[in-house]
């Protein structure tokens, strides 16, 4: 006979799943970001959202470039990555740290 514990592992979706599931909006959402980000690295495609500011003034915002610097650091040009936005390279890392922090909850920890 199965025990329990067993059984009901079995029933359980992956941890990525049930993550994905938990925080739907946010996993959409980056979701199409790095996908754009990638489409735009390796394939040259371009979809990513224009700037509702730059439309309507013709000046650029602080976030304006970012998505391109994203770019530029999926290739590993450093450089080019600054030159697009500098904000784009902490911003990384505080996604990077938000991430952990986020799956740290959820697991529970």
């Amino acid at each position: 006979m199965p025990d329990k514990t067993t059984a009901n592992n079995k029933l359980k979706p992956p941890l990525v799943y049930r993550y994905i599931l938990h925080n739907k909006l946010f996993s959409l959402f980056f979701l199409f970001v790095g996908m754009s980000i990638l489409f735009k690295a390796f394939v040259g495609v371009d979809f990513t959202i224009p700037c509702p500011i730059k439309l309507a003034t013709g000046h650029e915002c602080l976030g304006c470039g970012i998505t391109t610097a994203c770019t530029h650091l999926v290739r590993m040009e450093f450089t080019q990555a600054v030159h697009a936005n500098a904000l784009a390279i902490p911003l990384v890392g505080a996604f990077i740290i938000y991430l952990i922090w986020d799956v740290r909850n959820f697991l529970g920890h």
